[in-house]
């Protein structure tokens, strides 16, 4: 009876990447699918990849990995009497989900997108973007349905399914759109600060076209649309501690996830004279609500950030998962400037 309800609790789980978008623990270090209007913050070009892996392969398969590069371009000539500071950015991002142990449920999708930031006063930008891709899922030819359940032997692939006429696999379009706001003074001289502290917030709508992602010829499944709410804030507490606390709230097709927590940044080294020689040691905590317990650790070096992180899993399923959880894993490097510091690290990138 213990296996049966596994089993049930895995299958629900394959269905529900169905109608549900990947999302990483790490929502910071991917924040382009956090909001599109983050691609218009001022940054160099920098490239990311980030792995997801279930712990518990024996109980159920699951591996997310994505690869990002953003490359900013100048706008100037839309604004040629303005004094102000505006930004403007493309990214490209493509992703794999696979569920399944013989990769029962394979998610493939390529994402581009535009963004542009417009200064509104010294401290204050208005970013927008706007996102499109491609996604593809395929299922795998292991993939058992609930018809194929027997009750002596479990899932008999001798049996013949009852939906055999589903289609091994779809494809959609999908687009996006996001605005977020900024407000900073780290580029302001200290003398001139009010405020030791960055914050940044915004709200973006992911699926806005609803596509149709059923398997089924003549049945129609409409992928729900994801609202995301994101708010953050970087704090300064010395010259060498900074604390970021962040919230991510994604609610989708009626559920709700919210992660909320803190990560803090330490510069190491001398720092009457900081350079990319400077280790910045990175540590973070966050609670994913009714789920899991999320814990960071990672540092930067140059121009190469690493981060770790697993999430311990609060729920009663960790008593069959063996307490294991989810592992989690990102690079990012950002190519040095050839004109000095022109776009330096962003205005408040939400990224370590």
């Amino acid at each position: 009876m213990r296996i049966f309800a596994i089993t049930l609790l895995c299958l629900s789980f394959t269905f529900s990447a169905f109608s549900q978008d990947p999302v990483f623990s790490q929502y910071y270090t991917t924040p382009m699918y956090v909001n599109p209007a983050f691609a218009g913050d001022k940054q160099n070009i920098n490239f990311s990849i980030n792995n997801r892996t279930y712990t518990n392969s024996q109980l159920a398969y699951y591996n997310l990995a994505q690869i990002t590069g953003i490359v900013p371009f100048d706008a100037d000539f839309l604004y040629s009497s303005s004094t102000l500071n505006h930004y403007s950015g493309v990214g490209v991002s493509v992703y794999q989900e696979t569920t399944g142990a013989h990769s029962e449920l394979t998610s493939f999708g390529a994402l581009a997108t535009l963004a542009h930031s417009v200064q509104l006063g010294q401290q204050h930008y208005l970013a927008l973007g706007l996102q499109g891709g491609y996604i593809r899922k395929i299922l795998g030819s292991e993939f058992n349905w609930g018809t194929q359940y027997s009750l002596d032997f479990g899932y008999d692939p001798t049996i013949i399914p009852s939906v055999d006429f589903a289609d091994d696999f779809t494809h959609y379009p999908t687009f996006s759109a996001g605005i977020q706001y900024f407000f900073t003074s780290h580029d302001m001289e200290d003398q001139f600060k009010q405020f030791n502290f960055d914050a940044y917030g915004g709200v973006a709508f992911f699926n806005v076209n609803q596509p149709n992602q059923s398997f089924f010829e003549e049945t129609e499944t409409r992928l729900p649309i994801a609202a995301k709410f994101n708010v953050g804030v970087k704090y300064n507490a010395s010259n060498r501690l900074s604390l970021i606390p962040t919230m991510l709230w994604v609610r989708q097709n009626k559920n709700n996830q919210i992660n909320t927590g803190v990560y803090a940044n330490i510069i190491t080294g001398d720092l009457k004279n900081i350079s990319k020689k400077n280790v910045i040691i990175i540590v973070g905590t966050w609670y994913r609500f009714g789920d899991s317990f999320i814990s960071t650790v990672g540092c930067a070096y140059y121009d190469f950030k690493l981060a770790l992180s697993y999430d311990f899993n609060t729920t009663n399923f960790k008593y069959n998962n063996r307490g294991k959880g989810a592992a989690e894993i990102s690079l990012k490097y950002t190519l040095p400037s050839k004109n000095g510091d022109k776009y330096s690290r962003g205005l408040l990138y939400p990224s370590f």
